[in-house]
């Protein structure tokens, strides 16, 4: 893989909480072409393992194309190939139970494949990873390439036809120029920033409208990893009431944290989104003036992903440690749910809160980047429409630069052949 260009980055995150790590990770998955996911044949899913993969499901439709391989190792500990499939098929729903819906999912055996490769599963995988590099990602990029240059040819050819007939009527045209080129500046003369940002806030109040419904959906399972009976064991009441106290706030926070940073990701996509569909809008109202106009994309710049704050950090609930009486009473009667519901409500004004102050700040990064990018696109349309004018209008007034480009596009039609 590596002698054929490919760079593989062992990410920190999937193991991991540590915030620092989570976000390296995060920007992996953003990033990557491609990524890969390992786990072991007899290992279950870790938490930091689940919370990685539900992050995964949580933007996996957000992408262009489906750029996610899951392979389980070590295959060949399976008895037989029912257990091999019944394996295969477990991880399958659980990365369905994560939000990873039709997984690109492979069995196989390193060890196998360091020996006799047939019958380790590898070949499978191989094939179907270099048909994604070479054909899908790869084809995508020398299609988008030759389409552009197609444009640039065609645009080429145009103008020299258009300049050929409008010799005809020069002075006439010019004045058409000039008069064009006075249009463009004052259609122009702003970017459409206003408009954008009041749009990008409207999808942010939508985005961020079900997260706390998401994470607080989650609680109850939080509730029951934090506050299980081996945490008592072995310990004084009040440790293990305050080490599962830490455990759920610590569980609802990063969860939080998780759906803030999707939530930054797909704002960043909106707003590229819109900024593409402006392009296309602008430059078919300038077309409509003047057909012969042609324009390459304006390429939205790759937003980085702002830091996100971690809620619940001074937040005291030790007053709900009151529900708890003995042992007994918290686990076989409903002292335990009583005390859920009470943390419960809570946390959820204090992740309201939390949520207002991110919202402002994703709110304030948003609006910085569709200021830049609106500007960047008002500038990128007007300078290409306007070099356009200027070389029909030197051409027309300079007519042996016209016999030169008639050459020029000789010879690239003969090299392109």
């Amino acid at each position: 893989m590596t002698r054929n260009g490919v760079t593989l980055v062992d990410t920190p995150g999937a193991d991991s909480i540590n915030a620092r790590h989570t976000n390296v990770a995060f920007e992996y998955i953003r990033n990557a072409d491609a990524i890969l996911f390992i786990t072991y044949y007899n290992h279950a899913f870790a938490r930091a393992d689940r919370e990685f993969l539900i992050q995964l499901g949580r933007v996996k439709d957000a992408f262009e194309m489906d750029k996610m391989f899951f392979v389980v190792n070590a295959i060949d500990l399976a008895n037989d190939e029912e257990e091999k499939q019944a394996v295969v098929d477990y991880v399958r729903d659980e990365l369905q139970r994560f939000g990873i819906r039709f997984p690109r999912l492979y069995g196989v055996s390193s060890l196998q494949a360091l020996r006799e490769r047939s019958s380790s599963g590898m070949p499978e995988f191989e094939t179907a990873f270099e048909h994604f590099l070479k054909d899908e990602l790869k084809g995508m990029a020398v299609q988008s390439l030759a389409e552009e240059e197609q444009k640039a040819v065609d645009r080429f050819k145009g103008l020299i036809e258009q300049t050929e007939r409008n010799l005809l009527r020069k002075d006439e045209r010019l004045f058409e120029l000039k008069k064009l080129e006075q249009q463009l500046r004052i259609l122009f003369s702003a970017s459409a920033s206003a408009i954008l940002s009041r749009e990008t806030l409207q999808e942010l109040d939508e985005l961020l409208y079900y997260v706390n419904q998401r994470v607080f959906y989650r609680f109850n399972d939080f509730f029951k990893e934090a506050f299980n009976p081996s945490v008592f064991s072995g310990k004084s009441s009040q440790q293990a009431l305050d080490g599962a106290l830490a455990e759920i706030t610590e569980m609802a926070a990063f969860d939080f944290q998780q759906e803030l940073r999707v939530t930054n990701f797909r704002l960043s996509q909106f707003i590229e989104k819109k900024i593409v569909l402006r392009f296309k809008d602008d430059t078919a109202k300038l077309k409509e003036l003047n057909p012969d106009f042609s324009f390459t994309p304006y390429e939205v710049e790759e937003a980085p992903v702002g830091e996100v704050s971690k809620p619940f950090e001074r937040a005291d609930y030790s007053t709900v440690k009151g529900y708890y009486k003995n042992n007994k009473a918290f686990f076989e009667k409903n002292d335990k749910e009583k005390l859920r519901d009470a943390l419960q409500s809570l946390m959820q004004p204090d992740a309201q809160k939390y949520l207002t102050v991110e919202k402002a700040r994703l709110g304030s990064w948003a609006e910085h980047l569709v200021d830049q990018e609106a500007e960047g696109l008002r500038q990128h349309i007007l300078r290409q429409a306007v070099d356009q004018i200027e070389s029909e209008r030197t051409l027309l007034q300079q007519q042996e630069i016209l016999d030169e480009w008639k050459n020029s596009l000789s010879t690239l039609s003969r090299e392109r052949k």
